[in-house]
């Protein structure tokens, strides 16, 4: 498999029990996943893109539909092909047509002046990405395909394992920062396994559990999402104060931790 030479030595192999096998690519607090071009899987919604490499060239984005903008408009530069081709050009998995000479609903306009279809779900642009490097005769043995996982589409063993790590980091965190008893941890934990996640879940489909968040920022947003509702829902102040602290200890910790 090509691995570029800026994310070599971060690369992990992880196989699950039930077979599964992924790689793991944690760049600072961030996680990626190495996707197959070799086939179309079937574990990709809520999914986003991070980069292709191919060759010399990177492509970095996190909409679908500018990545696959980014991707044809490379190709294209490189390897053009003729306007009829690609107006008749179609995948396996949809009737609808990929490019067109007009624009359409959530249709991108690439630099050749056609127009790339974009209105897919996040499991058909990435199948996509892999229907276009095969339009063009891409050797895919000189190309790779990070993408990201939030929460909900990470397998659950590796959910388990991450957030096992993270709780642990946080409880020493907690103890030799604020002075905090493992007892007092265990508190904190409750009220995220009680409240705060399963509010977290009602409110976003892609991230389930706060400790699984890879960056402050999401983290943060979420958390005053969750803090409305707790304002809202939670009469008691005093009880509305206590879940609310537990909130603000984890972005803290995050932040320290550079998330």
């Amino acid at each position: 498999m090509y691995i570029p030479h800026d994310i070599a030595g971060q690369v992990k192999n992880i196989q699950t029990t039930d077979g599964h096998n992924y790689k793991l690519v944690t760049l600072g607090k961030k996680r990626y996943y190495v996707e197959s071009l070799n086939e179309k899987t079937f574990d990709l919604e809520h999914t986003t893109p991070f980069r292709l490499y191919y060759n010399h060239d990177v492509i970095e984005e996190n909409s679908w539909g500018n990545f696959l903008c980014k991707i044809v408009n490379l190709l294209a530069s490189q390897s053009p092909i003729d306007r009829d081709t690609l107006l008749s050009f179609r995948v396996s998995w949809s009737q609808t047509s990929i490019f067109s000479s007009n624009p359409k609903t959530n249709s991108k306009l690439l630099d050749n002046g056609l127009y790339i279809n974009c209105n897919h779900t996040a499991q058909h642009s990435c199948w996509l990405v892999k229907d276009l490097l095969a339009l063009w005769n891409v050797d895919i043995s000189r190309a790779l395909l990070l993408i990201h996982r939030p929460s909900a589409a990470e397998h659950p063993e590796i959910r388990n394992l991450i957030k096992n790590q993270v709780c642990f980091d946080f409880d020493n965190w907690l103890q030799t920062k604020h002075n905090k008893s493992p007892e007092s941890f265990a508190q904190t934990l409750a009220y995220f396994e009680k409240v705060h996640n399963p509010t977290l879940r009602k409110i976003s489909n892609s991230y389930i559990d706060f400790f699984l968040f890879d960056e402050h920022t999401s983290a943060y947003n979420y958390a005053k999402s969750v803090e409305k509702h707790i304002r809202a829902r939670v009469s008691k102040v005093s009880t509305q104060e206590v879940l609310i602290d537990s909130l603000e200890l984890l972005l803290k910790y995050y932040k320290e931790m550079k998330y």
